[in-house]
This record gives structure tokens, C-alpha cells and sequence, in this order.
């Protein structure tokens, strides 16, 4: 799903029970089931980065220091928006965090870094038991532990 041209606050609404289905027979009534709504509430947010450069550098280097500089700036914000959706409090103009939601089915795992198949497996229902789509889902991981999975599948010739 797309929200393009969104400008200021937006109140989305979502579902926050399931409508009723029946069973019905031939010819019989059937009753309305309106479903229970809520709202997810947006608010803008800006990320900035700002850098000099000298006249000196912008006239003598090569490659252009303008690309260079302006890789970096992207660079440094794409890490910053990827910390910012997982880590980020919420708090005066920062967006909040997946981490510091409530609700959310996490699962602690006993080996910080290192979490077992079993551990998993077990985080992947419980939040497939909050209604995700599970062939829709992905991981996000630090490097840490995208490490400590290829490693692992490499040693016991099988997929985390």
C-alpha cells in the first residue's frame, strides 16, 4: 500500500478486530458485521545533515568533492533513518522506534547475539500470531547477528 502526497498529520485508520464471517444457508438473513477500527497516527519528521566545503576543495579536487560530499551526506542519513525505524525513542522531533513500541510480540533469546533456531521459530509465531502475513515477513538484523547466522549455517550445513 502507497500514501503519496502526504504533507501534515495523517490519521490512518487499521483494523483492530476482524468482522464476523458466517455460514449461511440458501435464502437466509444475514447479519452486518462492522469491524473494529482504530487509528495509527503519523507526524512528520525531518532528517538533516549539513556539511562545508572550502572553495579551495570544491576547485581542486578529483573526483568532484561535490559528489563525494554529497555521498557521504546520503550515506550518513540512509544509516541514520535505518537506526531511527528500529532504535529511535520518539521523543521532540524523532520518529519512534519499532523497539519501543508496546505490543509488540518480542522474544527475548538467551545468547545476546547468538539466538537458537528454536528461539526463532519462536519469535516468528509469536508475531504471526499478532494476524502478520508471514509470507510478507522479513528479518532485520545488525551485523552482529547476520554474522553469527551465516557462520552458523556454514558449520552445520543448514539455514537459519
Amino acid at each position: 500500500m502507497s500514501w503519496g502526497g502526504l504533507v501534515s498529520n495523517v490519521d490512518i485508520p487499521r483494523p483492530k478486530g476482524a468482522t464476523q464471517a458466517y455460514w449461511v444457508g440458501e435464502g437466509e438473513s444475514l447479519e452486518a458485521s462492522p469491524p473494529a477500527l482504530d487509528q495509527i497516527h503519523f507526524t512528520p519528521t525531518s532528517l538533516a545533515a549539513y556539511t562545508d566545503i572550502t572553495r579551495r576543495l570544491f576547485l581542486q579536487s578529483t573526483p568532484n568533492a561535490e559528489q563525494i560530499v554529497r555521498a557521504n551526506l546520503l550515506h550518513v542519513m540512509a544509516l541514520e533513518v535505518d537506526r531511527a525505524a528500529i532504535y529511535r525513542s520518539g521523543s521532540d522531533t524523532q520518529p519512534k522506534g519499532i523497539k519501543q513500541h508496546s505490543g509488540i510480540n518480542a522474544v527475548p533469546f538467551a545468547k545476546p547475539g547468538g539466538p537458537s533456531f528454536a528461539e526463532l521459530v519462536r519469535m516468528e509465531t509469536q508475531i504471526t500470531l499478532g494476524n502478520t502475513d508471514a509470507n510478507a515477513m522479513s528479518y532485520a538484523f545488525n551485523a552482529g547477528i547476520r554474522g553469527y547466522a551465516k557462520d552458523r549455517c556454514q558449520r552445520h550445513d543448514v539455514g537459519i
